[in-house]
């Protein structure tokens, strides 16, 4: 027996690589991934799986506001679109608070507090699947949103009372579960779109 297992033995030869490959077939398998729709990737995150903390590593830290939590949600104006971003996140995974809700709106909605941080983003980023951008009007949006987002419904006028409307929404199904710290299941996304005199001038994704 020696002698079949010595060096440049077959049968040795033969026991080494199953030896290398065990591990593999062994593996644990991977985690598995939260099912999120497609128009809930904004500003380069994924609305309902990104947490505040990832967003302020991309964007610099936001200002602190109420939100869900005290000083919980954060803003940013985005001084090459003219425009204001605001997120929060109430629920904590093991990654950080995760974000459910934002907005990127002109600089109106919400109210611009003092000591808001100046940034810029690339505009590809502020662009909703990378076609529905804030200021194109409401022909626009239908023509780019057809086939890209889910069916747009109209709804009320949006939440900033100087909008002139008309606001126009849709849903998307997903599953995500937070992790240990949370079994909440969360299975629906609402993409919102408010004009304003005929520009696209809010664009809101709310996760629930």
């Amino acid at each position: 027996m020696q002698g079949k297992l010595g060096v440049g033995s077959p049968v040795l030869a033969l026991i080494l690589a199953i030896i290398a490959i065990a591990p593999s077939s062994v593996a644990q398998p991977p985690a598995e991934a939260p099912a999120i729709p497609a128009l809930a990737s904004f500003i380069g995150m994924r609305i309902g799986y990104s947490t505040v903390e990832d967003f302020e590593r991309r964007l610099g830290p936001g200002l602190p506001v109420t939100g869900g939590h005290p000083q919980g949600a954060r803003v940013w104006y985005i001084r090459n679109a003219h425009a204001q971003l605001w997120l929060d996140g109430f629920d904590y995974s093991e990654r950080g608070r995760v974000v459910d809700q934002i907005v990127l709106s002109r600089d109106a909605f919400p109210s611009r507090p003092s000591g808001v941080p100046k940034i810029e983003v690339s505009h590809r980023m502020l662009g909703l699947r990378d076609r529905v951008y804030l200021g194109m009007t409401e022909a626009q949006v239908l023509r780019q949103a057809k086939g890209l987002l889910p069916p747009l419904r109209q709804v009320q006028k949006g939440c900033c009372s100087a909008w002139t409307g008309p606001a126009f929404a849709c849903v998307a199904h997903g599953d995500v579960r937070l992790g240990s710290y949370h079994d909440e299941l969360y299975d629906t996304w609402t993409t919102r779109l408010d004009f304003d005199h005929g520009r696209l001038a809010a664009i809101e994704i709310d996760m629930e």
